[in-house]
């Protein structure tokens, strides 16, 4: 008798845990839009994993998302070409498997394209525990337009942006990015492009909106070459745009207002110009010594931008042995205040930086810094 109800609480366990596992399981619903023009998401989601999947596409989908409730271990994921997501809010969105997206587009080893992305929201407002690192959007595919999204309060590992260095032409335009606190660990970027492989892509940011974003040293982070960042507004941010690991990068026409570092800049063929400084960075423009980390800064141009009170010419190291930038122009650059001065002509290499008296110089975190002040 005794054996006979230990079995049966046994198997009664076995059934609760069965239960309990179902109950927290995602659900996973996969549409097809093969044939579709239109279609609309429509309920309340909380835990579950949405696929729109296609095989050989003939007509453009526009997939709706306001008419859905979306929030907690919610992913979309797009498997399919010629595709237009418009109108998805995401609310608080915690994910519980590391370095996966709330919105994935496309996929690593698949080959779609002509995906855009208009009108999304992701916006977390909840700041307590740590959550798994996840992206906001990862993006696999080519020919992608990100356009007038709003992506607000990340607070975990991994950029709220990704694009795999892998695929190519990927516009990310007159978004915003917004209310990041400071992160210890940080790896919190508003966008990173590419991983630091080769490729042979291009990548436009432009007309976007950085605001009191401090998640990370790097709000955008270059890390795949032939980027072109222009029209952006950055203020009150604890970086700005970061050249980590890319050659070929025009930074125009952006304007950064109290932003600690700006702009950091190693690779070679870069362009800086036509940009807006004010006068509370640490360093304008800063250039890090070449070493395995970082690659050394040639041939590069500094021009027609305006600082505020003075340029602020920074030199970071983070080894002895570091090479100098080389081959960099500062031209017709000008210097605002009461009246707008034209800047004097220089050639920034090692002779500069040796022969420069700097500004100041720190050491923290065995990071050596120098600022060189320009009138």
């Amino acid at each position: 008798m005794k054996s006979t109800i230990k079995g049966f609480n046994i198997v009664l366990l076995l059934l609760c845990l069965v239960t309990h596992v179902r109950s927290y399981a995602q659900e996973v619903f996969t549409i097809d839009i093969d044939a579709m023009e239109r279609y609309d998401l429509k309920g309340d989601y909380e835990n579950a994993v949405i696929i729109f999947r296609a095989g050989n596409k003939t007509v453009k989908t526009v997939i709706d998302g306001s008419q859905a409730t979306l929030k907690g271990n919610v992913k979309i994921k797009c498997r399919a070409s010629n595709v237009d997501f418009v109108n998805f809010t995401f609310h608080n969105p915690k994910l519980d498997k590391a370095n996966e997206a709330v919105f994935e587009i496309g996929e690593k080893d698949q080959s779609y394209e002509n995906i855009t992305v208009r009108d999304f929201k992701i916006i977390n407002k909840v700041t307590d525990g740590e959550y798994v690192g996840f992206f906001y959007m990862n993006v696999m595919a080519n020919n992608v337009k990100i356009s007038n999204c709003e992506l607000k309060g990340k607070h975990n590992r991994l950029p709220m942006i990704h694009v795999n260095s892998k695929f190519t032409n990927v516009e990310i335009s007159s978004c915003t990015f917004k209310d990041v606190a400071p992160r210890k660990e940080e790896a919190l970027e508003a966008i990173r492009i590419g991983d630091g492989t080769p490729n042979t892509g291009s990548y436009f940011i432009k007309n976007n909106v950085f605001e009191d974003y401090f998640g990370d040293s790097e709000t955008i982070s270059c890390k795949a070459s032939n980027m072109y960042i222009s029209g952006n507004t950055f203020k009150n941010c604890r970086s700005g745009v970061s050249i980590r690991k890319a050659n070929h990068v025009e930074i125009t026409w952006n304007s950064f207002t109290n932003v600690t570092h700006p702009v950091r800049v190693s690779g070679k063929n870069h362009k800086i110009i036509g940009n807006s400084f004010d006068a509370s960075s640490d360093q304008s423009i800063s250039f890090m010594m070449g070493n395995s980390d970082y690659w050394t800064s040639e041939n590069i141009v500094i021009s027609k931008n305006k600082f505020r009170e003075a340029a602020k010419i920074g030199l970071i190291s983070n080894t002895e042995d570091g090479k100098y930038p080389t081959g960099v122009t500062f031209k017709s650059n000008y210097v605002v205040g009461k009246s707008k001065k034209k800047m004097k002509s220089k050639m920034l290499n090692k002779d500069f930086f040796e022969k420069t008296k700097p500004g100041n110089a720190t050491e923290k975190y065995n990071i050596k810094q120098k600022t060189y002040i320009i009138k």
